[in-house]
């Protein structure tokens, strides 16, 4: 139905960069979620999985994002936390919605227009770093909470992390020791203790933090993957212009970057070499995980942190210099 007040898919879209790489991933997710198959996205930190749901969301629904519900997951999180989020957040608003969507439903058969439901996405993010998997899996598998059941317009969608060893500088694995995972046949053998120990330092030699999947969701696994050199470089590209022109040309800022003068330009490049400079040499010391998209808002707002605070200096010195001078007068 036609609505004066909406958004055009370009402002909602805003600074979201459309590449073949996450345009398939995107196509791939609306599949899975039209086909009621729960999408769980690995992938390393920073790499743009909780951004691309978001944006996705408010895509799907006309800009807004009332229809996604996020919860952070992390060691401190318990099954109590995961079902007050459920019971708390997630139904009264899924109950509220399938209402909204009856009354639509009715207005779109009586214009014969062609009615597509609209659905409340439920996004859990770093699922494998709390120690509530069993839960999480009845969620996304059985659509249920200890057996209770859930609204067929919630859709689960997860994030991970993936399950990867730290290297050494000269990219050997880091040696282990015995994993306790593929001793079946050496694990009745050893105390509580020493299976406790082995386990904190397998776990100290991972990147990240986290547990392993259940197998029951091994199956919805989606390789979120790094961002190949070119699609970081265009991402860092979009991310830094919005907060130097909003500086650079203050509330005059022209709708095509063709008539960006050539001063700009070159600020840009600066910064964004800046950027890939940084990253690449913290890959080449350090490991590939320790960057993601997260530095590059971080580097907004320092930005215009230090451009702010630079110019109220130097009024201030400005304003100091005149009273000198005056007080000489």
């Amino acid at each position: 139905m036609k609505n004066s007040n909406k958004k055009s898919l370009e402002e909602i879209a805003g600074n979201f960069i459309f590449t073949a790489d996450n345009f398939v991933k995107i196509v791939l997710i609306l599949l899975r979620i039209r086909s009621n198959i729960p999408v769980i996205m690995m992938g390393e930190t920073g790499c743009g999985k909780t951004f691309l749901i978001k944006k996705l969301s408010e895509m799907k629904n006309e800009g807004s994002l009332k229809q996604i519900k996020i919860l952070n997951l992390h060691t401190g999180i318990n099954d109590i936390d995961i079902i007050n989020f459920i019971t708390q957040i997630v139904l009264p608003d899924s109950i509220s919605l399938m209402m909204q969507e009856n009354i639509r439903r009715e207005q779109y058969k009586m214009n014969g227009f062609i009615f597509e439901e609209k659905k409340l996405w439920v996004f859990f993010d770093d699922i494998n770093t709390c120690n509530s998997m069993g839960l999480i899996s009845e969620l996304m598998c059985k659509h249920t909470y200890q057996g209770n059941p859930i609204p067929q317009n919630v859709v689960f969608i997860a994030a991970c992390n993936p399950y990867r060893y730290k290297v050494k500088k000269d990219n050997s694995e880091v040696n282990i020791g015995l994993n306790i995972n593929l001793a079946h046949k050496e694990i009745n053998y050893l105390e509580e203790k020493e299976k406790k120990n082995i386990k904190q330092k397998e776990a100290g030699n991972l990147v990240y933090s986290i547990n392993p999947l259940p197998h029951s969701l091994l199956n919805f696994v989606l390789d979120f993957g790094n961002l190949s050199p070119k699609d970081e470089e265009d991402y860092i590209r979009f991310m830094i212009k919005e907060v130097i022109n909003r500086i650079y040309y203050k509330d005059d800022i022209p709708k095509e970057e063709k008539y960006e003068d050539e001063k700009l330009i070159k600020l840009k490049n600066y910064a964004k070499n800046m950027i890939i400079t940084s990253h690449n040499f913290i890959r080449e010391f350090y490991d590939i995980s320790d960057v993601s998209l997260r530095e590059i808002r971080r580097f907004n707002i320092f930005y215009e942190f230090f451009y702010n605070y630079l110019i109220k200096r130097k009024k201030n010195n400005e304003k100091d210099k005149d009273i000198f001078y005056s007080n000489l007068d």
